[in-house]
């Protein structure tokens, strides 16, 4: 299961569940047609050559031409397929009932990206406070919420108070890294290795940049990533750094608008992955702060945990 945020904004509380049905990918609607991906056609392939599942009478090594494609695939799925061509390309399709908005099985308030906004007045009752996942440190007191109406919610505190954190680990990154001899950060072992994968493998990649005393002293101090190198994070400088952080600070993973339009800077994969560039990141992440800024205050913004 996949964990990402959505940060829904609606005219009144009371539409959120109404709001975020309509990306319930479990949601059943009219029968229309669903072009297939192309991965199909390879898992079709992958499936007819199978001894238990093969396809009888299709050799699909041998299946080239589009109407025996038809075929394989209506064989592999257990029912009709449409073909039709679009600027020349094929476009094969299926009737589905499956809803074409589904974006996420489950949802829950606040979870694992609970505590997003500082309040202007944390005892109002009109403030949503959502469930808090157990992993999720207690940071934030009762002057962090999930949401509520704008005119309660301080957007440019929550800004603020991300540019400090950032500013925190900018400051310890540069006391370790004054301690250590200079490193090279990963994208610099990546384009060796890139440039002579035979040459320099992988294994040899891993070890050499974690042989570096600066990489294993901010893995020690906890500001290694698993994913991302710290050493290529901080290397934009300090501005950009902190830059960065206020533009996240609010923006979930993807935004629902007041008029119910999902928008996302990719696409949600297997184990927490997407399919956003960094670049593609940023322009979501600054076109979504100017949205909110835009809101009239009486619009509510409300931080969800969704899986898929």
């Amino acid at each position: 299961m996949t964990y990402f945020s959505v940060l829904v904004t609606v005219k009144e509380r009371e539409e959120l569940d109404a709001v975020v049905s309509v990306f319930d990918a479990a949601r059943r609607v009219a029968p229309h047609r669903r072009p297939l991906d192309p991965r199909e056609l390879a898992n079709a392939r992958a499936w007819a050559r199978s001894e238990e599942t093969r396809a009888p009478g299709v050799d699909p090594d041998q299946v080239d031409d589009h109407e025996g494609q038809r075929t394989l695939l209506a064989a592999y799925l257990g029912e009709p397929v449409d073909l039709a061509h679009v600027d020349g390309e094929p476009v094969y399709s299926v009737t589905s009932s499956a809803n074409p908005d589904g974006r996420l099985s489950s949802w829950t308030v606040g979870g694992g990206f609970s505590h997003t906004f500082r309040a202007v007045d944390p005892a109002h009752p009109d403030l949503v406070r959502g469930a808090r996942r157990r992993d999720k440190p207690p940071a934030h007191r009762m002057e962090w919420v999930d949401g509520g109406p704008k005119w309660l919610l301080d957007l440019e505190a929550t800004r603020s108070a991300a540019a400090s954190y950032a500013t925190e680990l900018f400051d310890r990154y540069t006391e370790i890294a004054s301690e250590h001899p200079p490193a090279e950060g990963m994208s610099a072992f990546l384009a060796r290795h890139e440039a002579d994968p035979e040459g320099y493998p992988r294994e040899r990649l891993r070890e050499e940049y974690h042989a570096q005393p600066l990489v294993g002293a901010l893995d020690k101090a906890g500001l290694g990533g698993f994913f991302d190198c710290p050493i290529d994070i901080f290397a934009v400088g300090r501005d950009s750094y902190l830059a960065t952080h206020r533009d996240a600070a609010i923006p979930a993973w993807a935004l629902v608008t007041l008029e119910r339009e999902w928008v996302a800077p990719g696409e949600i994969g297997r184990f927490g992955t997407s399919t956003e560039s960094s670049d593609d990141l940023a322009a979501y992440q600054r076109r979504t702060n100017a949205y909110l800024d835009a809101l009239p205050d009486d619009a509510w913004l409300i931080q969800l945990e969704c899986h898929n």
